[in-house]
């Protein structure tokens, strides 16, 4: 069975996308997927870190602690799992490869990208170290990926 790649836009290793600068492992400690049993939003997080944005690694993100899942529709659960498993169980929730394409780790880096598409001030924003990872074709689409992504972030809040 082919590996699918569910998070686009990072590098790509032997366990998944992951944002690497100064030779150590960035990932968000939240991310949202598509809950494999209703559809709705599956919340992934790190427990230890529900605090923090990122997760700083001097190794592979399968040696970090193990995450847990949280349907917010429906009982589904999981865990504890490797980031592997984890990013196995969904795809993005934030992400629409027919109108877009467009994705994002979870509601919050959604909502940076949305002003960074429109051009606003992003600096204090807690994803701003991924703007860099917007990709450049996403600007030319500016206003009508912020309206996509005022779509995802509604389906977001109806799966609450």
């Amino acid at each position: 069975m082919a590996h699918r790649l569910h998070f686009p836009g990072l590098m790509r290793t032997h366990s998944g996308p992951i944002d690497v600068r100064d030779d150590q492992v960035q990932i968000p400690t939240k991310i949202t997927l598509r809950c494999p049993c209703c559809g709705g939003a599956a919340e992934a997080e790190l427990p230890a870190h529900r605090r923090g944005h990122f997760i700083v690694l001097d190794v592979m993100p399968e040696a970090a602690e193990p995450w847990s899942i949280g349907c917010k529709s429906c009982p589904f659960r999981a865990g504890p799992l490797s980031y592997s498993d984890m990013r196995d169980k969904g795809p993005l929730f934030y992400r629409d490869d027919q109108r877009g394409p467009l994705w994002a780790w979870n509601r919050e880096h959604l909502a940076m990208v949305k002003r960074s598409l429109l051009r606003e001030d992003v600096a204090g924003d807690a994803y701003v170290r991924l703007e860099t990872y917007i990709p450049r074709h996403w600007r030319k689409n500016a206003q009508q990926l912020a309206l996509l992504a005022d779509d995802l972030a509604a389906a977001g809040e109806r799966t609450a």
